[in-house]
């Protein structure tokens, strides 16, 4: 079988060869929806999410859960752990151990995302449907398992209640319009976001 994540991340603006366009075609047509923050700086945003989220308030969602892995470092701070908290464990443990981390830092980016979501204006509980319908487009109604580096449905449906319940009785402030760089780089589909330097 074809793995359709690597052909859904090419870029649609270019012409590949030996019928890779079709394929990426039916990627964006089928893929599910997900995304990914690399440890580079770089999130990626495959087309099958915009196909499938065109709510704002949900994509601003995605969006703050990717960014949150950026900010907090979780790629690195994931391999610090495996390779010095976790010295004189098996491998197995080592896996196990590795996995409850990585677990943790998806329930922190849940976490995160619905504050950023909040403090940019959108109002209800948007990240909740959001991580929602992530589960139900994926066809995934697990629970939590060991072996697994994300938790499952109910496990984050639960913490992203009690999250909501917290930002309603605590809110932050909501932050002002700051200035910002962005640039479009279609040769290489990339979209740069910075901001803007006084």
């Amino acid at each position: 079988m074809i793995n359709v994540f690597f052909f859904s991340l090419l870029n649609p603006f270019k012409t590949y060869k030996n019928g890779w366009d079709e394929i990426i075609r039916q990627s964006y047509a089928l893929n599910f929806p997900n995304a990914w923050a690399h440890s580079s700086g770089t999130i990626l945003f495959p087309r099958s999410l915009f196909r499938k989220f065109n709510d704002n308030s949900h994509l601003a969602c995605i969006i703050a859960h990717e960014l949150t892995h950026e900010l907090r470092s979780h790629a690195f701070e994931l391999n610090y752990y495996y390779n010095h908290n976790l010295k004189g464990l098996s491998e197995k443990d080592k896996e196990a151990a590795s996995m409850k981390l990585q677990r943790q830092h998806e329930l922190d980016a849940d976490r995160d995302a619905s504050i950023m979501v909040f403090r940019a204006g959108f109002k209800g509980r948007p990240c909740i449907t959001a991580i929602s319908e992530v589960f139900r487009l994926n066809g995934d109604s697990s629970n939590t398992e060991a072996d697994s580096t994300h938790p499952g449905f109910d496990e984050r449906m639960n913490a992203m209640k009690l999250n909501y319940i917290e930002l309603e009785k605590n809110p932050p402030k909501q932050v002002k319009s700051v200035k910002r760089v962005m640039y479009y780089n279609k040769p290489d589909n990339l979209l740069l976001f910075t901001h803007k330097k006084n």
